[in-house]
């Protein structure tokens, strides 16, 4: 019934995870705190991020509870990344521009050479568009159901993980990857 609720406020053109849950919410319970015990990789995250770190600089920008980077650690990746940013690690969150602007002078990177990876519409795409990046959508998760932004578009939009490997020119290694979550 959740995910149906979704898809229902997605064609409506609403926002798909805040509306359903607000509905639900009102209904039956308190919506509930994230838990990161329950995290997990994407089957092909580590062959993407061995590949892409080759020939670029990767980083996160992600809205997530405190200690990103232990647990990234603990999952096995954080050395794919040169710079991660969590939102509740800094005391900014996205799509608050400023979080974006963080990370990329954490990274000594322009906007133009940048090219955020990201699977919800308003906290990923629009606010990396509005800064002048790049802005692939990954269309995986609960976010895939979210319609475009016709204001600010996906470059490009992405299955699944593996589907960079297709896209990205490894012999002009000037961009840093932007990825929000694993």
């Amino acid at each position: 019934m959740f995910y149906q609720k979704l898809e229902s406020i997605s064609r409506q053109g609403g926002e798909p995870i805040a509306e359903a849950w607000d509905y639900f919410a009102a209904k039956i319970v308190e919506r509930p705190l994230w838990s990161h015990e329950e995290e997990k990789l994407y089957p092909d995250t580590i062959p993407v991020l061995r590949t892409l770190q080759k020939s670029y600089s990767l980083g996160i920008i992600a809205n997530q509870g405190p200690n990103l980077e232990n647990r990234l650690i603990e999952l096995g990746i954080r050395h794919y990344f040169q710079v991660v940013v969590g939102s509740s690690d800094v005391g900014m969150k996205k799509p608050e521009i400023d979080i974006f602007v963080y990370a990329l002078k954490q990274a000594g990177i322009s906007f133009e050479k940048a090219t955020y990876i990201g699977g919800r519409v308003d906290n990923d795409i629009v606010p990396a568009k509005q800064l002048g990046m790049g802005a692939i959508r990954m269309l995986q998760g609960l976010g895939a159901l979210d319609p475009e932004n016709e204001e600010y578009p996906s470059d490009i939009k992405v299955g699944k993980l593996s589907d960079l490997l297709t896209i990205f020119n490894y012999e002009k290694p000037s961009q840093i990857v932007l990825h929000p979550k694993s």
